[in-house]
């Protein structure tokens, strides 16, 4: 199933089971969701919700500068633990501008 779709089917859920009068601890329970989540979603309105993957997709994220690394030791050593690649990413330090 598309990951856009079955986002928002969950958004309409979260919103129909909050106006049958469930609790957002109820919600998150039932839809297997964080806390937090629940609460963003009966936030937005559809409008904003459309809009949130977008969004989403365009945050800047701090492990950007690392990909190539990451993709070379990946291609090199092919079963990295995450606990070996922390440890080669601290032992690189921060990339350099470019």
């Amino acid at each position: 199933m598309n990951v856009y779709l079955n986002k928002f089917m969950v958004y309409f859920e979260t919103h129909r089971l909050h106006r049958e009068g469930f609790s957002m601890r109820k919600i998150s329970e039932e839809l297997v969701l964080d806390r937090r989540t629940v609460s963003k979603y009966l936030s937005m309105d559809e409008r904003d919700f459309e809009r949130h993957p977008e969004r989403q997709s365009f945050r800047h994220k701090l492990l950007d500068p690392y990909t190539d690394f990451v993709r070379e030791r990946l291609k090199a050593f092919r079963i990295t633990s995450a606990a070996q690649m922390h440890d080669w990413l601290n032992q690189t330090g921060p990339p350099s501008p470019s």
